[in-house]
């Protein structure tokens, strides 16, 4: 379960959103805050809007193995997502909202420890 807390009132919880990709190792909002994704130890990636209502299961992504870190693009359109294994996976989240998303680009950058995704300010 991943707690969402509002700094405003004292950090209390505002929901609880189910961790169904096993224990979440990562989690990035849409820059507009549109989307939160989430991703666990189960090679998932769910993404929820932020009326904290899951998206269509078809807006799920996978991976072969358990992902660690991901990042949307500054303008949202494009959300790199990296494995376990060193393979970083570029999806485009915009261009057909209702389908599952379009590999874009695949690269590896390092096979064991640890991963962070970070985008520069023009992308």
């Amino acid at each position: 379960e991943v707690s969402l807390l509002d700094v405003n009132k004292k950090w209390e919880d505002v929901t609880c959103l189910p961790s169904e990709g096993g224990i979440p190792l990562s989690a990035s909002w849409h820059p507009k805050d549109e989307y939160l994704s989430i991703c666990g130890q189960l090679n998932d990636v769910v993404v929820y809007k932020s009326s904290c209502q899951r998206l269509p299961l078809g807006r799920c992504l996978r991976s072969q193995s358990s992902i660690l870190a991901l990042a949307f693009s500054p303008d949202g359109k494009i959300i790199a997502v990296g494995n376990e294994t060193g393979l970083v996976t570029f999806f485009d989240v915009e261009t057909n909202p209702n389908e599952v998303p379009e590999t874009l680009y695949e690269t590896v950058i390092g096979i064991g420890g640890d991963m962070a995704i970070k985008w520069t300010a023009n992308g």
